[in-house]
């Protein structure tokens, strides 16, 4: 199995390099930095194996960008046909906006 994973986001995809017989534990190591619009929005994360004719799709997964924030790093399982294919673990840093910061909440926290 040679798999690699594509991060979507709106119109914008992030593709991790393949890992080589990478079988069921392939370790990517990569960083993304991707800008986003809202919370609200969903990143898409699909796995797959690439093959010389075509990529063999291994599992995805729509999460909710404000839950990738809540967390810096988590496991997430990538399903296929509605089924657990894999898991795939995640790390995150949410730096919000500069024209979101106000300095009375900052104040209120401490």
């Amino acid at each position: 199995m040679d798999p690699f994973v594509e991060l979507e986001y709106q119109d914008k995809k992030f593709t991790t390099k393949v890992v080589e017989d990478g079988h069921k534990n392939p370790l990517w190591n990569e960083t993304f930095e991707i800008p986003i619009e809202s919370l609200q929005d969903e990143l898409k994360i699909t796995c797959y194996d690439q093959d010389s004719l075509s990529n063999d799709l291994i599992g995805e997964l729509a999460v909710p960008l404000s839950q990738l924030c809540s967390l810096h790093e988590q496991w997430l399982n990538l399903d296929y046909k509605g089924k657990k294919a894999a898991e795939i673990m995640i790390s995150s840093n949410y730096t919000p906006p500069k024209e979101s910061w106000n300095p009375d909440v900052r104040s209120s926290i401490n």
